[in-house]
């Protein structure tokens, strides 16, 4: 998800700057999801919130920090529902 192509970036260079102020790439999660659903569809057939809830939760506890989320477009509402 950071380079679709050589030389095409989506969040490459998001992922870059981040580490340049500190945050430890490893430390991130991309967190895609199928656009086409509606948001209910996405939790009953792929428990889309259940394991996102998990992942940042989980990310927390094991990193002792608290999360970030950065979102991107109808991201934003996905996040939010």
């Amino acid at each position: 998800a950071d380079y679709l192509v050589g030389g095409y970036w989506v969040w490459g260079k998001l992922i870059e700057n981040l580490a340049d102020i500190g945050y430890d790439p490893s430390l991130m999660h991309m967190a895609s999801y199928d656009w086409r659903l509606p948001f209910q569809l996405l939790e009953k057939r792929d428990q889309y919130f259940t394991r996102l809830s998990f992942t940042i939760e989980a990310m927390v506890h094991g990193s002792g920090h608290k999360a970030v989320v950065i979102v991107h477009s109808m991201g934003g509402n996905v996040f939010l529902y």
